[in-house]
Formats: structure tokens, C-alpha cells, sequence
């Protein structure tokens, strides 16, 4: 098995590359290319920008001799883990389980319904019930996601309301039929920068807010303005 590891880059943060760099190679996996999305100037809609280095990376992805590809976007701290318990996990598309930097909901929705949709932490009984164990989910979002090959040569990344490509991507999933799971025992960081300091949201069920936070230390982290 093969694999296309897609980091789409606009800044970048040294643990979040550390952690993309040091992913571990599961036995089951010959290789791995690390693929960087990168443009020269800064995107005039962010979301347009997004879903177009997805589209590229799907072109690359479906040129080569993949089977997966994992996307690990540069605000996203990945288990070094990640790829492996990924391709371990049943299901067409798997998600690593973290927080959004919007909502500050946990992105692994048990419910999409056209732009809105409820987040398993929503339901913080049904939370912490499923708490460390993979479960089914309707999405979304591509911060350590792994997608494997048939989803890609049926299912275009798109843009086609207020929300970015992830959020199609889950719902074509779901009309499609394919399997989405999320793996709630593996925890990626979110950064969020907030007053010019950067800090990690990390998932947490025994928080009332469902979410904690770690200031990123300044010494581990820089960011790439280009």
C-alpha cells in the first residue's frame, strides 16, 4: 500500500511539520510522498484557495500509484501515529478527531443537513460514552484525514455554497454511500493564534466546554508569511 501525504500549506508551524515529517510507517505501507500545496501569493478567498490546492492534490494523487491519501493541514498537530491507526480503521474515509478553530465544536458530526449539521459534542453524554473508541460520523473536515483511493476517483473536492470542501466532500460521501468513521482516541491539535499568541485546542469530554487549551510555545513554532 501507498500513500500521498497532502500538507496544504499556507503558514506553517514547526510542531505541525515535525509531526507530518515523523509519521510513522505502519507495516502495511510500502511508502509514503509528502505532497506540499504552496502558492506564491496570499489567497484573495481563503475557501477558493483551499478547495483549489485539493483539486490539484486529487489530480496528483489520482496520476500516481496511491492508495490513500492522508491530509494533514499546517495548523493541524498530528498524532505521529496518525497515519498508521488510519489505515488500521475501517471505513472509506477516517478522521483523526479535533476541534474547530469556528465553532469550536469537535469536528465528528453525527448529523449533516445542507450547511448546518450537529457535532458529537453537542451531545456530551454520547461524547464521553464513545470517548477513545472509532465510531460512524456524517464528517468532516480535513485537518488528519485519511481518504482511501476508490472515494477519490468517484468524489471531486468542490466548492459549492458557504462552507470549504470538506464539508462537500462529507456530504457526496453520504449520498454515495460511503463509510465515514472517526477515531475518537486519536487527538490532533488545532492552533489557534489569539491576540499574537498561538495556542493548540486540543478535544477534552470532561471539560464543560468540551475543548482545553495549550499556549504553543514561541521557541517550537514559527510562521512562514512568504
Amino acid at each position: 500500500m501507498r500513500v500521498m501525504i497532502f500538507a496544504p500549506l499556507y503558514h506553517y508551524y514547526g510542531r505541525s511539520l515535525e509531526a507530518i515529517l515523523e509519521q510513522r510507517m505502519p507495516s502495511c505501507c510500502t511508502g509514503a510522498d509528502i505532497v506540499m500545496g504552496v502558492d506564491a501569493r496570499p489567497p484573495t478567498d481563503a475557501y477558493d484557495a483551499v478547495t483549489t490546492k485539493y483539486v490539484r492534490a486529487q489530480e496528483t494523487f489520482l496520476a500516481g500509484k496511491y492508495d490513500a491519501l492522508l491530509t494533514i493541514e499546517d495548523d493541524i498537530i498530528a498524532p505521529r501515529d496518525a497515519l498508521a491507526r488510519l489505515l488500521e480503521t475501517e471505513g472509506d474515509v477516517c478522521y483523526a478527531l479535533y476541534v474547530s478553530r469556528r465553532s469550536h465544536k469537535w469536528l465528528a458530526y453525527t448529523e449533516i443537513v445542507g450547511e448546518d449539521g450537529r457535532s458529537l459534542s453537542d451531545d456530551p453524554e454520547l461524547a464521553r460514552r464513545t470517548w477513545g473508541s472509532v465510531i460512524e460520523v456524517q464528517g468532516v473536515g480535513l485537518g488528519c484525514t485519511l481518504i482511501r483511493r476508490h472515494v477519490l476517483e468517484s468524489i471531486s473536492f468542490r466548492r459549492s455554497g458557504q462552507g470549504c470542501c470538506d464539508w462537500y466532500l462529507a456530504q457526496d460521501c453520504i449520498e454515495r454511500g460511503f463509510r465515514q468513521v472517526c477515531d475518537t482516541g486519536l487527538l490532533a491539535g488545532h492552533i489557534e493564534v489569539c491576540r499574537g499568541t498561538p495556542f493548540v485546542l486540543w478535544p477534552d469530554p470532561n471539560s464543560s466546554s468540551m475543548l482545553r487549551r495549550e499556549e504553543l510555545p514561541t521557541g517550537r513554532s514559527r510562521q512562514d508569511t512568504g
